[in-house]
């Protein structure tokens, strides 16, 4: 909703003559449809499974190791051949079209049933937090390493967030989408 209104608040202006660039029509245009997208939202609002916070990636300086206990060897975005990095990751189209194919798709029954459970059913919000918690986690994790081989794999990971957050976030879910800027 921030990104509405700060269109509604750019083409207010350029109406009002205090903004160049843009024509009064094109911000009567814009104005038009941030109305017609409200009336949407307004009919259909949001349900409470729609809010949750976005993960940041706000990491603090760590040791430099990390303790890994506990954890799965092999999670379901790595499952799925989802792999950032110089080393073995993969391309950017690949792994964009593997991160739409894990958002709108089935996933595999090769895991618990209660580590599926947390990934929700496609399209849903549940399934799009998970994502961004868990690629968000990997940036900070790999931000507390502080070791330059990780710089490919955090911009990588970086960039596949920005990715979801535009493909699939805005316009159309309601939490808090993370950060990832270093505390």
């Amino acid at each position: 909703m921030s990104e509405i209104m700060r269109l509604w608040r750019n083409a207010i202006e350029i109406q009002a003559g205090r903004q160049g660039g843009a024509t009064s029509s094109d911000a009567g245009q814009v104005i038009k449809a941030l109305h017609k997208e409200w009336e949407r939202r307004r009919r259909r609002p949001p349900s409470p499974d729609e809010y949750f916070r976005w993960p940041d990636t706000n990491a603090e300086i760590g040791s430099g190791s990390l303790s890994t206990g506990g954890w799965l060897k092999e999670g379901l975005l790595r499952f799925m051949g989802y792999q950032v990095g110089s080393t073995n990751g993969v391309a950017t189209p690949v792994r964009r079209r593997m991160l739409e194919g894990i958002f709108e798709g089935g996933l595999p029954p090769v895991f618990e049933p209660a580590y599926l459970e947390k990934w929700g059913g496609p399209e849903s919000p549940m399934r799009l937090q998970q994502m961004a918690e868990t690629i968000a986690a990997f940036v900070r994790n790999a931000k507390r390493r502080l070791h330059p081989n990780y710089m490919t794999a955090i911009r990588d990971w970086e960039s596949d967030l920005t990715f979801l957050y535009e493909q699939y976030y805005v316009d159309r879910f309601h939490f808090a989408w993370p950060t990832v800027a270093l505390a």
